[in-house]
């Protein structure tokens, strides 16, 4: 087991074209909800998680949940290390001054909404930098802009294609130009490129139990994606059962087998410079 995953809400605000994530208004993480979820399941999978990662939505926006969350799980005694994915836009001097304290939460950026000066004082942070098939030379740009202050910051770089969307034969080509670009400017600033760490049996979503809003814990963080229902209920966890997990198959009844076929094409070209 590598790591459990907690949605503490699924409200976001930012509506971002490339997000395959599922937004819900009003579904918010209660301190009562993750309470139980901890005491029910977590505390099952506790010895062999070594990340708890914390979900959007986004995720800031149920901050104190963050904060409770955090103190709660080191008080029952996990030791592991935390993520948290956030666009940034709510990361404030307090939430900064916070997680710079505690080198244990990895905050993981949305570079798509540019440098946040106060994200500068945070030492354990990584910049996704999402590319596009419309425009992958976009990220190259980004990256020139962004590098000098990440850099300075020690902060680490995620190159991600974007999944889940059809890439034509000469937008691939393009990505392998522009990621090409992108690891020798980095290497050439030594900046840490994140991917090399990071893996999963189905890309951009994580491997291990994932608790939703609402208190429903899933076999895999595909829950946090607009799926069918009875993918959805076959993926429910049930602590102590064989439990369902997802892989291409469901991929391709969620998304049409057009756009798996680029996911997997796009991963092929980045894995080509980050696994080298």
């Amino acid at each position: 087991m590598q790591c459990f995953s907690y949605v503490v809400t699924r409200k976001c605000n930012k509506s971002c074209s490339l997000c395959p994530v599922k937004r819900g208004k009003n579904s918010m993480m209660s301190p009562e909800i993750f309470k139980k979820i901890s005491g029910d399941v977590f505390s099952i999978f506790m010895d062999k998680t070594e990340t708890v990662k914390f979900f959007g939505g986004e995720p800031l926006i149920n901050f104190s949940l963050i904060c409770y969350g955090y103190e709660y799980l080191k008080r029952q005694g996990f030791s592991g290390k935390f993520e948290i994915g956030t666009n940034g836009t709510f990361l404030d001097r307090e939430k900064a001054e916070w997680l710079a304290a505690r080198p244990d939460i990895q905050v993981n950026v949305n570079a798509s909404f540019g440098w946040n000066k106060e994200a500068g004082i945070i030492k354990n942070a990584i910049w996704n930098f999402c590319i596009s098939p419309d425009n992958p030379e976009e990220t190259l740009n980004k990256l020139y802009i962004l590098a000098p202050e990440i850099a300075v910051a020690g902060h680490r770089v995620n190159l991600l294609p974007a999944a889940y969307c059809e890439w034509l034969p000469l937008q691939l080509r393009r990505l392998d130009f522009v990621l090409e670009k992108c690891m020798k400017y980095l290497d050439k600033n030594n900046i840490s490129l994140e991917n090399k760490k990071r893996t999963g049996s189905i890309p951009l979503f994580n491997d291990g139990p994932a608790a939703d809003c609402d208190g429903t814990v899933y076999s895999s963080n595909l829950c946090l994606a607009d799926i069918p229902e009875k993918i959805k209920e076959k993926i429910i966890l049930v602590p102590g059962d064989k439990n369902y997990y997802p892989g291409p198959a469901d991929l391709i009844e969620i998304y049409g087998r057009k756009k798996i076929v680029s996911t997997y094409a796009a991963g092929e070209i980045l894995n080509k410079y980050v696994c080298r």
